[in-house]
Parts: C-alpha cells; sequence; structure tokens
C-alpha cells in the first residue's frame, strides 16, 4: 500500500492546483532514498 501512494504522489510532481481567488498549490514530488533523516514513517502517516 504505502509504494502505491508514493507512486501516485510522483505523478503529482509539477502540477498546479488552481485554487480560485488568485491562490494556487504546487506540488513537487520526487523519489529520494531512505536516510536517517528522511523515512518513510514521518513521510507517511
Amino acid at each position: 500500500m504505502k509504494i502505491l501512494v508514493i507512486e501516485n504522489l510522483s505523478d503529482l510532481d509539477d502540477q498546479i492546483l488552481d485554487q480560485g481567488g488568485g491562490y494556487w498549490i504546487k506540488t513537487e514530488a520526487q523519489r529520494v532514498e531512505v536516510t536517517n533523516d528522511v523515512r518513510m514513517e514521518s513521510v507517511i502517516r
């Protein structure tokens, strides 16, 4: 399940979502190696 979520998030890379009223959200997503600083548990809750 977690791998599927990561792959789906990667599909959103560089997407801009118009929120209306002049507001927007830009998504940047990329796969990185797991290190002591970046753990899967801290990314997906």
